[in-house]
């Protein structure tokens, strides 16, 4: 009997379909994001943006200060993105340039993910992103 059901269990689970993540388009991440970015135990929010995305898959970033900033997007698979931007001005260190890279998840409107800062002194800093869709 014991081998029968785990015959059973086997068939059932190779007859069913498996179902594979449909792979993210950049047209579908079109519009307008409202992201922020945060560090440190309690994940304070350091930084706020505004990033647009054109269906032809162009990224810009506007930073809280104003400054305007185009992202080069590296990579693209499964439901995430890696982008680059910069060098520019960092807002947390002002007088200091800086390059970040992104790899966001985005499920919905809704998008997460991880950010490394480096600077041109050869400092690096570590922050999480998240971020909403602008209806």
């Amino acid at each position: 009997m014991r081998r029968f059901l785990l015959l059973s269990a086997v068939l059932v689970a190779a007859a069913s379909p498996a179902r594979a993540q449909k792979a993210i388009k950049l047209a579908d991440l079109t519009g307008t994001w409202a992201m922020q970015t945060m560090m440190g135990p309690k994940d304070s929010v350091v930084t706020r943006s505004t990033m647009t995305v054109t269906p032809d898959g162009k990224v810009t970033v506007k930073m809280q200060t104003g400054t305007t900033v185009a992202s080069r997007i590296l990579t693209v698979g499964g439901d995430s993105v890696v982008a680059e931007s910069g060098p520019y001005s960092s807002v947390l260190r002002p007088g200091q340039m800086v390059t970040t890279r992104s790899t966001m998840h985005f499920k919905g409107n809704n998008a997460t993910g991880t950010l490394v800062a480096a600077y041109a002194s050869g400092d690096t800093l570590h922050a999480k992103t998240s971020g909403t869709r602008n209806p």
